[in-house]
């Protein structure tokens, strides 16, 4: 397989379709009735065939991959080139004077980041704002730190909206993540609800502040894309003044205004508990349950690598809930005899070489997901758009 590493975690905006060639090469009897395997013939009700037409079944189904009575035939399914998926991500990043112990490892772990979203080939859009939601005279930069959730740069000295199509989108990201460590306060929480939502989001030019630039975040979000936010700040036990930390979490997806899922990630110290002695954050406790509440990541800031490599898990699991696009057209049966399907009883290959489930030091590459009776490869091992992935298993014929 083409060592096209990939990011993109499962983001469902768009699914990974399937032309659905199939070989089939008989090795035994025929099995009971029940039509196409997978689309009927299996399952509590036992209504059999396709869209529920013909063939009846029992408790466990008739014709199914649970009918004793199938000799199974070996079937072979093809799936075709892929769209890109779409991403919007948020970076709220801390400005204030508590970053300044992590300001170094923080430029070179998300810089790798990026990269893991280039290869990825996500279609995305990132814009950072910072925790600062008033000027501080200790600050510099052309709003002195309060950038009151507007993206930086908020004077437009380079693009503040990167796509993958943005000229030179590595320097402009590493400058715009560098927003300092200056302020006596942070406010991340807000800083993001007020980036997403209104006057700010719908406008080019930010009606709030008497600026001459055009410092409005109008064109950041899409409708048909996930959102993440990813907050950065060693400050874990965040505190707004008007809020309770979980509140905001409804206020996002209703600035989303739509169905697609958002997800909340940080890059925040670890729980009071696990905290270092030598890890200049605070405990992380609040953003960490706000993060499993939409089942995002979290990151330890106390611990980043200087490569980025633990992003390989993002976007966050948020979108693990959308099925994954390799659907196969027959529901597979326990070729090896072991009592249960899983991926030693089927055989991917990716433009025609076969691809194990697991790499030499046992990291997964593809799982099989029997509840969606799908293909789904990790993020970092996701074939390129332009791939041929064959999947190879037993299955029980139809009638």
């Amino acid at each position: 397989m083409r060592n096209r590493i990939c990011v993109a975690l499962a983001i469902a905006s768009v699914a990974m379709a399937g032309c659905g060639v199939e070989e089939q090469r008989p090795v035994g009897g025929e099995g009971g009735a029940g039509g196409d395997v997978g689309q009927g013939g299996t399952g509590a009700a036992g209504s059999g065939g396709e869209a529920g037409q013909g063939g009846s079944g029992g408790a466990a189904g008739s014709g199914g991959s649970e009918d004793p009575s199938c000799t199974p035939v070996e079937f072979a399914d093809e799936f075709g080139p892929v769209p890109k998926r779409k991403l919007d991500v948020l970076w709220v990043i801390d400005n204030s004077k508590a970053m300044a112990p992590f300001v170094d490892r923080l430029a070179s772990n998300l810089a790798g980041a990026l990269a893991q979203l280039e290869m990825a080939r996500v279609d995305y859009r990132l814009a950072v704002t910072t925790t600062g939601l008033d000027e501080s005279p200790e600050c510099d930069g052309p709003v002195r730190g309060g950038e009151d959730g507007r993206f930086v740069p908020v004077d437009g000295s380079r693009p503040r909206i990167l796509e993958p199509t943005t000229p030179d989108v590595a320097a402009s990201w590493l400058e715009n993540i560098m927003v300092g460590a200056c302020h006596e306060s942070s406010h991340p929480l807000e800083a993001a609800y007020r980036a997403l939502s209104g006057p700010l989001a719908e406008s080019e030019k930010d009606p709030r502040h008497d600026t001459d630039w055009m410092d409005g975040n109008a064109g950041f979000l899409r409708p048909n894309s996930p959102l993440s936010i990813v907050i950065v700040t060693p400050k874990g036990d965040v505190a707004e003044p008007d809020r309770f930390p979980v509140e905001y979490l409804d206020l996002f997806r209703e600035a989303k205004q739509t169905s697609m899922p958002v997800a909340l990630s940080a890059v925040t110290g670890p729980r009071r508990q696990d905290l270092p002695a030598d890890c200049q954050a605070e405990g992380g406790d609040t953003l960490i349950s706000l993060t499993e509440d939409t089942r995002g990541i979290a990151l330890d800031i106390c611990s980043l690598s200087a490569d980025g490599s633990e992003w390989y898990a993002f976007p966050p699991r948020a979108f693990e809930r959308f099925p994954p696009g390799y659907f196969l057209r027959h529901t597979p049966t326990d070729r090896n005899e072991d009592g249960v399907v899983d991926e030693l009883d089927l055989v991917v290959s990716v433009d025609g070489k076969k691809v194990a489930a697991r790499t030499s030091d046992g990291r997964p590459v593809w799982t099989f997901d029997s509840r969606t009776n799908a293909i789904d490869f990790l993020p970092l091992y996701l074939p390129s758009p332009e791939s041929i992935i064959r999947v190879t298993y037993f299955a029980c014929p139809p009638r």
